[in-house]
């Protein structure tokens, strides 16, 4: 069957009929009572995503991992307004400090459900309470003994360890409530952070970690098996499958080669000559693959954040391994602008003329997920005349935002997951 595009419709609920019919729905009204309680404007692929969280009552819990800017908040709020509307009466949304705002507005403006704070829940004792993954750890105990129906954990990335004794206190808090986890990237750095998150949601549909990890770690031939299997847990919608319904802003990412200076090869020299000792006393729990990521990634985003890596490490060591360790960081302290700066502050020098040329608003914003550089970055841009503010929490976005004279922030991954920035 064929539809019309979404333009067609007089309103969103005339879309999502339409949504309805052609996936085949037309008998079951279940989310009926969600749709007419909110004032979204509701898209088809957010539809199917809450269609897919609320399809079955034998699963656990699932994963909403589409694209970011597609909206998983709003699928997710389907799901919670449609579970509320059937009765479900204690609803708990976990979420990074910096979202809060966010989410208590759109269930404010958007959705017409009762909403609170922790401690303005432990007196109401029903509704849809927002809490912190810090204030979900500190008063886990009091959370579990709350019969959860539906727990909603934003940027889920933080549940990827299973080990993890914060990961194991929350899952032991919401009990057996229904988990929806959100988040754009289900898998970063490992293939192991995807069993993390369905490790959360129902440990026993898994094998143990280390057979997960034997069976498809660099196994592209157990792909295939991998992908059925994750796909009866997680949903992703992908930005290039709805451009129909969504008017992206485009954006041209342009990658900046860079040459390392010489004391910067010496590093890297440096380093590889760590990663070859056999035995590490420093990392005596990472392989050697970890280890190397570990290292690269750290010196990526900075010498003086490898440097600062280093200091408890050395701490550990003795001998060579102790001497090889403080070459580096030694070495890493004596370089206070590398390569990589020196690209940026050019490539900026060249936005912002051609920004001012254009008379448009002359702002940028600089992402770096180590503390230690941001703090460098902060004191080399505001020596070469530029006016930087660091993201510490709302406020600085706000400040950024109004304030005309600022021009540069630097932004941690805080405020690149699930903030809505323009």
């Amino acid at each position: 069957m064929t539809g019309l595009p979404l333009h067609h419709f007089s309103t969103p609920f005339a879309a999502y009929a339409e949504a309805r019919r052609l996936a085949g729905f037309v008998d079951d009204e279940s989310l009926l009572p969600a749709f007419a309680s909110s004032k979204i404007k509701i898209l088809p692929y957010q539809i199917a995503a809450a269609r897919f969280a609320l399809r079955s009552n034998l699963l656990k819990g699932c994963i909403l991992c589409d694209e970011g800017s597609l909206g998983k908040t709003y699928e997710a709020l389907l799901v919670v307004s449609q579970r509320w509307y059937e009765g479900k009466q204690h609803i708990l949304i976990v979420l990074p400090q910096n979202l809060t705002e966010q989410w208590q507005n759109k269930l404010a403006e958007e959705f017409t459900l009762p909403v609170s704070s922790w401690e303005e829940y432990k007196n109401a004792d029903r509704g849809v309470c927002l809490v912190t993954y810090d204030e979900a750890v500190r008063h886990a105990e009091q959370l579990d003994a709350i019969s959860w129906d539906l727990a909603v954990f934003d940027e889920a990335d933080f549940l990827f360890k299973p080990e993890n004794k914060t990961v194991i206190a929350l899952k032991k808090a919401v009990g057996n409530a229904f988990k929806l986890l959100l988040t754009p990237t289900p898998i970063t750095l490992s293939i192991m952070d995807i069993y993390g998150l369905i490790h959360f949601i129902d440990e026993t549909v898994l094998p143990d970690a280390e057979s997960f990890y034997k069976r498809y770690f660099r196994k592209p031939e157990n792909y295939g098996e991998l992908s059925a299997w994750v796909s009866k847990f997680a949903f992703r919608t992908l930005k290039s499958q709805v451009q129909q319904y969504v008017n992206f802003t485009r954006r041209l990412p342009i990658v900046l080669n860079y040459i390392p200076e010489d004391k910067e090869k010496k590093l890297y020299d440096l380093i590889q000559k760590y990663l070859a000792i056999a035995d590490k006393q420093a990392y005596p729990q990472m392989d050697n693959y970890q280890l190397t990521l570990r290292f690269y990634h750290t010196l990526s985003s900075s010498p003086q954040a490898l440097a600062s890596m280093l200091a408890a490490p050395i701490e550990r060591t003795r001998d060579s391994e102790r001497i090889v360790l403080t070459a580096i960081r030694d070495l890493a302290a004596q370089i206070p602008v590398n390569a990589k700066m020196q690209a940026l502050l050019s490539a900026l020098n060249k936005v912002f003329a051609h920004l001012k040329f254009r008379r448009e608003a002359q702002k940028a914003i600089v992402f770096t997920d180590n503390s230690v550089t941001a703090e460098v970055l902060s004191g080399f841009l505001q020596t070469n005349k530029y006016n930087v503010v660091k993201y510490t929490d709302d406020d600085a976005l706000k400040q950024f935002r109004n304030d005309k004279s600022l021009q540069i922030l630097i932004a941690n991954d805080a405020i690149a997951k699930g903030l809505d920035i323009e």
